[in-house]
C-alpha cells in the first residue's frame, strides 16, 4: 500500500478502542500503532505526515500549539478553518493547496515546511 505504517490516536481510550477493532489486522502486523494522548503529545514528532480531522480549527491550534507541527499534515477542521489557515501562516507554513467544501477546508503542506517543536503556553 501506499502507507508502511501509520500512528491513531485519541484522547478517548473508548473511541480509540473502536479504531483498534477496525485496525486490529495492521496493529497485530506490525503497522500500526494506537495511542491514547492529548492531541500529538504521545506522537513522534519526526512522523511523516499528520491527519488530523472532526474537530474544530480553533482545536487543531490548540493541539499544534502544545506539541508541534508536522513537516506535512492534512488538517479538516469542521468549523472556524481560517483560524487554523491563519495561525499556520503565522508559523511559517506553507499551505499550497486548500480544498473547500460546504462544511470544511482542507490544508496540506508539502515537506516545503520544517517540522518544529511549538513552545508549551500556559
Amino acid at each position: 500500500g501506499l502507507c508502511e505504517s501509520a500512528t491513531v490516536s485519541d484522547i478517548s481510550d473508548k473511541s480509540l478502542s473502536k479504531a483498534r477493532a477496525l485496525l486490529s489486522g495492521y496493529i497485530e502486523g506490525g503497522r500500526c500503532a494506537a495511542v491514547c494522548c492529548d492531541g500529538l503529545c504521545g506522537i513522534d514528532p519526526a512522523t511523516e505526515q499528520v491527519l488530523i480531522a472532526g474537530i474544530g480549527g480553533e482545536e487543531i491550534v490548540s493541539i499544534l500549539k502544545n506539541s508541534f507541527i508536522p513537516e506535512r499534515f492534512v488538517f479538516q477542521p469542521m468549523k472556524n478553518a481560517e483560524r487554523l489557515r491563519v495561525y499556520l501562516l503565522e508559523q511559517g507554513c506553507s499551505i499550497p493547496a486548500i480544498i473547500t467544501s460546504s462544511a470544511s477546508a482542507i490544508f496540506s503542506s508539502p515537506s516545503q515546511h520544517t517540522a518544529r517543536q511549538a513552545p508549551l503556553s500556559m
